[in-house]
């Protein structure tokens, strides 16, 4: 016999940007937010549970995926997520190299960050 359980899922989501950073079932229900940061904590105490979002996020310089596997949705959330800096072109950039498909996204994102950062005031 086959026994069925409920679960509840929620999403975590930067609200400047609109991307889900984590999304969870059930095993933290029940948890609070931290005054003044993005972590989920269980109880409270020292040694509770916690979720550090921002230390959760998705970072192209820690990808370790092969991105020829990358479809092209997953490339453009990745480009939500960590965004064009100068810490991170050069890997947008092997990316742009290995994978066909990401190829537009990527190379249209470098060249308007490339602008963003040339363009002088009037």
């Amino acid at each position: 016999m086959k026994k069925y359980t409920d679960k509840a899922y929620f999403s975590v989501v930067d609200m400047t940007n609109g991307c889900i950073i984590n999304a969870w079932d059930g095993e933290a229900c029940g948890y609070s937010w931290v005054s003044n940061k993005d972590v989920l904590d269980s109880s409270g105490g020292v040694n509770a549970d916690k979720f550090d979002f921002q230390s959760m996020r998705p970072m192209i310089n820690k990808t370790i995926d092969d991105f020829s596997g990358m479809d092209v949705r997953e490339v453009a959330n990745m480009l939500r997520y960590d965004s064009l800096s100068k810490e991170n072109i050069n890997t947008y950039q092997r990316m742009a190299k290995e994978n066909k498909k990401a190829k537009g996204i990527v190379s249209e994102s470098v060249s308007g960050y490339l602008s963003g950062i040339t363009e002088k005031p009037p």
